[in-house]
Order: C-alpha cells, then sequence, then structure tokens
C-alpha cells in the first residue's frame, strides 16, 4: 500500500478512472480491512471481529470489482469519524503511471474538472487594514500560489495597520498553497500537531520544502517548478492578525485556522468551523480504490486535543444565520452557503475592524 498526501490531491481522485490490480476481490477487501484496523483513529468503533467474515463472505460472492464499494462504505461509516470515505474509480482497460496521472491531475484546471472559478478578493480597507480572501483549493495549485503572492504583495506594500484573513467559504483541498505565501504572518514553524490515537503526534509545519520523504510533495515541488518559486516574505507581520471562519469553515480550512490559533497577536472571529478537525491520509489499496482515512485529530499549541467532529471556536461568536438570507424553503447547501457568503461579509468584517480598533477586544 502506498499513501498519498491527501491535502494535495485526494479530492483530485474522484475525476480520473483508473483499472484495479489482479487480485482477487477476497484478497483485495482483507487488505482494506487490515488498513482500515490498523490506520483508522477511531477504529475501536468496529467490532473487527464480527465485521471481518461478513465482509469477506460478500466479497466471495462479488465478481464486478465495481460492486465493492458500497460493502466496503458499510465498514467506513462504521467508525462514525465524519471525515473517512472510499474513493471509487470504476475499472476501465489502460494503466497509465502514476507519477504521469498526478501530473495530469495538478496540471487540470477549474474548468476541466467542473468546478467554478475561484472567490478571489483582496482590498485596504479604510487605507489601513489589508483584507484577503482565502478560498478553497481543489485544482490550479500553481495559479492559486502565484494569484496570493501577487494579492499579498500589493496588500503588504500598503503598509497595512492589521491583516484580515477570510477563511469564511474554505472548505478545504490542498493548504499547501493556502499557507505558502502566509507563512511570515505564523510566529512558529511547528506550531501544531496531528494526535494518533496510540499518542503518537507529527508537527504540522508552516515551511514547505522539497526536502522531504514524501513522494507527492517532491512531485507537486517539480511540477509546479517550487523550488524555484519562493514564498512571498511578508514585511508588516507584527501588527494585529484577525482570522474570520463561519460553519463552512471545513478540513484545509480549519488547517488553516489552526496554524494562527493562540499565537498572541491573533483574533478568531466568525462562527464555530464546520468539525472537519482530523489528519487524513489517501491510503491507496490499488488503482481503483483510495481510502481518505481519519487517522489523526487536532492538537493546538495550547495542547488542547480535538475530538472527531469537535468545531474550532472562535474568540468572538458572530450571530450569522444562513437561512435568513436564503429564499423561503430553499435547502441550504455548498454551493447556496458560499453564494450567501460572498454576499454577506459585511458583519464579519465590521466586527474585525472593531475589535481592530478596540485593542483585540470586541
Amino acid at each position: 500500500m502506498k499513501k498519498i498526501n491527501l491535502t494535495i490531491i485526494f479530492i483530485l481522485f474522484t475525476k480520473i478512472s483508473l483499472f484495479a490490480q489482479n487480485e482477487s476481490l477476497t484478497e483485495l477487501s482483507k487488505r482494506f480491512l487490515d488498513t482500515v484496523q490498523t490506520n483508522a483513529y477511531l477504529a475501536k468503533n468496529v467490532n473487527w471481529d464480527s465485521i471481518r467474515p461478513i465482509v469477506l463472505e460478500k466479497a466471495s460472492k462479488i465478481e464486478d470489482p465495481n460492486k465493492l464499494l458500497p460493502v466496503f462504505n458499510d465498514v467506513i461509516s462504521g467508525l462514525n469519524d465524519l471525515h473517512s470515505s472510499v474513493i471509487f474509480n470504476k475499472y476501465v482497460d489502460g494503466q497509465p503511471s502514476e507519477k504521469s496521472m498526478i501530473e495530469k491531475l495538478m496540471k487540470m484546471s477549474d474548468k476541466d474538472l467542473g468546478f467554478k472559478p475561484k472567490h478571489f478578493d483582496h482590498r485596504m480597507i479604510d487605507n489601513k487594514y489589508a483584507y484577503i480572501n482565502i478560498p478553497a483549493v481543489m485544482s490550479e495549485h500553481r495559479n492559486y500560489i502565484d494569484t496570493m503572492r501577487n494579492q499579498i504583495s500589493f496588500l503588504d506594500s500598503k503598509k497595512p495597520k492589521a491583516w484580515i484573513i477570510d477563511l469564511t467559504e474554505n472548505h478545504g483541498g490542498s493548504y499547501l498553497p493556502m499557507i505558502w505565501n502566509l507563512y511570515n504572518l505564523i510566529d512558529k514553524n511547528h506550531n501544531f500537531s496531528m494526535h494518533h490515537a496510540n499518542g503518537n503526534e507529527k508537527l504540522q509545519e508552516v515551511v514547505f520544502n522539497n526536502d522531504t520523504e514524501d513522494e507527492t510533495m517532491r512531485l507537486f515541488f517539480d511540477v509546479f517548478d517550487l523550488k524555484n518559486k519562493k514564498p512571498y516574505k511578508i514585511k508588516n507581520n507584527k501588527v494585529p492578525i484577525i482570522v474570520l471562519t463561519s460553519n463552512l469553515t471545513a478540513s484545509s480550512g480549519e488547517i488553516m485556522t489552526a496554524f494562527f490559533l493562540g499565537q498572541k497577536n491573533v483574533r478568531v472571529i466568525g462562527q464555530r468551523t464546520m468539525g472537519m478537525t482530523t489528519g487524513n491520509d489517501a491510503i491507496k489499496l490499488n488503482n481503483s480504490f483510495v481510502i481518505n482515512l481519519a487517522i489523526a485529530t487536532f492538537k493546538d499549541r495550547k495542547g488542547k486535543i480535538y475530538e472527531i467532529g469537535e468545531s474550532i471556536s472562535p474568540d468572538i461568536l458572530i450571530d450569522f444565520d444562513f437561512k435568513k438570507h436564503a429564499k423561503t424553503g430553499e435547502k441550504i447547501n455548498l454551493e447556496l452557503a458560499e453564494k450567501i457568503l460572498i454576499e454577506n461579509k459585511d458583519p464579519f468584517i465590521k466586527k474585525a475592524i472593531q475589535v481592530i480598533e478596540n485593542g483585540g477586544n470586541s
């Protein structure tokens, strides 16, 4: 089995067809069970002695590998960790190399993948405060990095008296492009960690380099030539920082929040985040099945270990009701929630300015 860096390419695996290895579905199911039982943060929630023979019996009666997905999903749902899933790509003929596959994925555009254009937004407020929206990023990583660099360098040139980092629309993706040009606003390279069920911890880095054992991370650097593209170094980094969150802030958006959480010159303002505060690995079983598995949970710089499904609570709460901004009877899905936030940032920004001007108090 090979682990693939989830934060870079996990979401993109859903967009390409690959083919299964030549092995029995029973053997594949055994490896799936072993993988989940060994690595899942909440593996204790499953009675493995009971579930294993049931899964293997079902697998022995299946001839079409495409029909294994609901069997695997039943096991994953039993973890009840809110963040794990099985990524499945139907069996097709032909096998691209893993390197060429990842290169292709990394170079695909938002349009190619059926995503809406990213909502970039940056401006000076009252000629004093630098505001920048940090959208989710699932693709076009290099363009994202370059766009953020241009926006941040422009704002920094205005010598802002404070930074307002908007994560309200950020529901995840790859956090490396998000943090790449913001690293110099964070006071430590390692300030929070991923806490595993066995007590082990892995510190999360703010500054990335290509001197790593992670093959996907090295490929990321090579494909986008990041080894020759240094992050922008923010000069005005000793000023107040406001991080804005909402109920939509999730996954890598929550990782971004955690990088800033507890820093002396930072206040987090907004709503509680979604609660996808786990560290996930995309573990490849074969070329058709990848397990997006929650293997750890956040531990912040103050030593707080987050429970599965636990949200990050802002320092200052804002009462923002999505339903009030939706049409009667309209279901609040991800797309509508993003639209509502884009059109209704004033309550968040006004509170940020108030807190800045009150010296960090609400």
